[in-house]
């Protein structure tokens, strides 16, 4: 058992202990030597060594890249009856031989459930309303009327009716015969008559 540590019922490790690490960032078939592959960068594919008469031995792959990382195992073997396994960013599998295959020892958990959706957000509060819009502006001032047609002059007005003449004043009585004698005195004239009213002017025409 030259080379080889040997621990029954466990064993104490005072300060840690060290295993192999290598990192690559290409195409890469794991080696004897070999216990932790970090796949630093890139897309490509990690074999693993034949599981055939290395029953117990252990392997941990590791991306920690961005690219995509296929383990696939040696020929026709298989990892957990699967012939490859994928292992996306920060992805790990620990892989151990049980002589004719390999199997999953280890892997990074599942991710949890996504969480139930929140509670929807309360309503936004009304806008304020919009200012008022400026008044129009005041129209333009009408044109003036035209100015009214001058009236038609009034009519002359018709002449008054001349007065009627004045009617004549009534003869003196004669007198009565004197006695004879002396002739008697003659008798007065009688008074003429008063003239007639002239007649009123007529109205302007308006």
């Amino acid at each position: 058992m030259t080379n080889e540590f040997l621990a029954r019922k466990g064993f104490i490790s005072l300060g840690g202990i060290t295993f192999p690490y290598v990192e690559v960032t290409g195409t890469y078939t794991v080696t004897d030597n070999d216990y932790c592959v970090d796949a630093t960068s890139g897309t490509f594919t990690v074999t693993l060594p034949t599981a055939v008469g290395i029953s117990g031995k252990i392997y941990q792959i590791k991306n920690s890249g961005i690219g995509v990382i296929t383990v696939r195992g040696n020929g026709a073997e298989t990892i957990d009856d699967q012939s490859t396994q994928t292992l996306d960013q920060y992805d790990s599998i620990q892989v151990i031989s049980d002589g004719a295959n390999w199997i999953i020892a280890g892997a990074d958990g599942t991710s949890g459930s996504s969480g139930t959706s929140g509670s929807s957000g309360s309503s936004g509060t009304s806008g304020s309303s919009g200012s008022s819009g400026t008044s129009g502006s005041s129209g333009s001032s009408g044109t003036s009327g035209s100015s009214g047609s001058s009236g038609t002059s009034g009519s002359s007005g018709t002449s008054g009716s001349s007065g009627t003449s004045g009617s004549s004043g009534t003869s003196g009585s004669s007198g009565s015969s004197g006695t004879s004698g002396s002739s008697g005195s003659s008798g007065t004239s009688g008074s003429s008559g008063s003239s007639g009213t002239s007649g009123s002017s007529g109205s302007s025409g308006t």
